[in-house]
């Protein structure tokens, strides 16, 4: 290109990075690897996450199986947003109807919706049980 109006573009000067020799692949293989930090050390890592600024624990490579450690069961996430454990080991769940239609109902009706209803059906709190492992 050519300016013939306009005086010829300065020339930029190389970055002061590109005139140091860079190092050869042997180099920095032999070089020593950097110091890792104690909460590194601690939980075997090696590399960290992409998603996290933390790192992350490294997994041993034996199975849950291998290791004699039982399988991890899964809990129902509907169930558990609906159903809670009592210390006695009932189940209790909010009662229906404290959505919305109450204004013609009785004070003491709405108000006995707020109290936490008891699961006292057998069968149903057999399925609970079976849906929150860990409840």
């Amino acid at each position: 290109l050519s300016f013939p109006c306009r005086a010829t573009p300065p020339q930029r000067a190389a970055p002061a990075c590109a005139l140091l020799p860079r190092p050869s692949a042997l180099a920095l293989l032999q070089q020593p690897p950097p110091p890792i930090d104690a909460s590194a050390r601690r939980w075997n890592i090696t590399r960290p996450s992409r998603w996290h600024p933390k790192t992350y624990p490294v997994p041993s490579g034996r199975s849950r199986r291998a290791r004699g450690l039982p399988k991890k069961l899964k809990t129902n996430r509907a169930a558990a947003q609906r159903f809670k454990l009592r210390g006695d080991g009932t189940f209790t769940h909010k009662a229906a109807g404290k959505a919305h239609l109450q204004a013609g109902e009785r004070r003491r009706a709405t108000l006995a919706k707020k109290a936490p209803r008891v699961v006292t059906h057998k069968g149903l709190a057999k399925k609970l049980r079976r849906l929150l492992p860990y409840a």
